[in-house]
């Protein structure tokens, strides 16, 4: 994918730069002129001022990760661009900008080449970006990503072995994507009896599709459906990492099924995918207090206030837990600080009438 970029900003000189570069050149550029050194940067290229024009490696896992299909890698070199699927192609971009010729059958020699030139920059991006997977994301590091919808979907809990260069051939299922497409279109509008079909349909055509079974089980959880529900998420979450939004999912099926146990272990289940998440706390703790667990709901409320300090809502789950408990004391504190994070919210109002009736 090769897009265009217009960066501006003070002190910045005017150019023009038509070859391309790598995305991971732009925060290093950035750095660089405010001044901080980027080489900490483990996945980033160098600045676009040292770049010397070298080999631009590109993948895309996200076929696989979503829908079982093959991923798709690509390098780009001297102005030649090879893409790796089930096959290779490979295309002159500044003569083919829309790469609809592919020269592979014509240019063998090139072809192999360049997949050698693939092979050895995957393997040296792999032992430079992979270090820093080591180092776990804050929350507010999470919601941001997430807003930005770069977490939105499936990810690895280790490192990515060669399993992306199975499964069908990423370029055959475009139809399927835009089927799948149009299914959320309709999933968002409401239109429930359209949009299960048309998921329904997709995972006759293709059961290895992670998330069309993610969103079948959405469509009948939404349309009522929880056993259906169950079904199609289990399924989704047998194919492979899964978001934990589809553990809540799940979660929120066995509460409608009343199974309280396999909602617990749905919620632990978003918790392994998202150990530092606080709504899989705040919603495990929710559900053990239910069930008469006071301490142990306490226990997963104190971890989400260490995770999110300046998040009121553990607090109050907190404060009502310690009262359940004849804490007052520790409950006074709870309310106390919901007031300070939060002096004009419901959330202080309600936390002011309980230090009224508990001064």
């Amino acid at each position: 994918l090769r897009v265009p970029i217009a960066l501006h900003g003070p002190g910045a000189e005017a150019s023009i730069r038509l070859d391309p570069v790598a995305s991971a050149s732009i925060p290093a550029t950035l750095l660089a002129h405010a001044g901080i050194d980027a080489s900490a940067l483990p996945d980033a290229a160098p600045p676009l001022a040292d770049s010397d024009g070298s080999a631009i490696l590109g993948e895309t896992l996200y076929p696989w990760f979503n829908h079982g299909w093959r991923g798709s890698r690509v390098v780009e070199v001297d102005g030649w661009r090879l893409v790796e699927n089930a096959d290779l192609r490979l295309f002159e971009p500044a003569g083919d900008p829309a790469e609809l010729h592919d020269l592979a059958a014509a240019r063998p020699d090139l072809v192999r080449a360049l997949r050698e030139r693939l092979e050895d920059e995957w393997e040296r991006e792999r032992d430079r970006a992979w270090p820093a997977e080591e180092r776990a994301l804050s929350p507010d590091e999470i919601d941001a990503l997430q807003a930005l919808g770069y977490a939105g979907g499936g990810a690895a809990s280790a490192e990515p072995d060669d399993g992306f260069r199975s499964g069908p051939n990423a370029w055959d299922r475009v139809r399927d994507q835009d089927r799948t497409n149009a299914a959320i279109t309709r999933l968002d509008a409401g239109d429930l009896p359209v949009a299960t079909a048309a998921f329904e349909e997709l995972v006759r055509d293709d059961p290895g599709n992670r998330m069309a079974w993610q969103y079948l089980g959405s469509a009948r959880l939404r349309g009522g459906d929880a056993d259906g529900a169950s079904r199609a998420l289990e399924r989704a979450l047998s194919l492979g990492p899964n978001p934990d939004t589809v553990w809540f999912e799940l979660a929120d099926a066995e509460i409608a099924r009343q199974r309280p146990a396999a909602a617990e272990e749905a919620l632990r289940g978003a918790l392994g995918a998202n150990p530092s998440s606080v709504v899989a706390r705040v919603r495990l703790a929710t559900l053990l207090a239910e069930r008469g667990e006071v301490e142990a709901a306490l226990a997963l409320a104190r971890e989400a206030i260490e995770i999110r300090p300046r998040a009121v809502g553990p607090q109050a789950l907190a404060a009502g837990l310690c009262r359940r408990l004849g804490r007052l004391d520790e409950a006074r504190g709870y309310w106390r600080r919901i007031v300070e994070l939060e002096p004009d919210g419901a959330a202080a109002r309600s936390a002011r009438a309980e230090l009224e009736t508990n001064p």
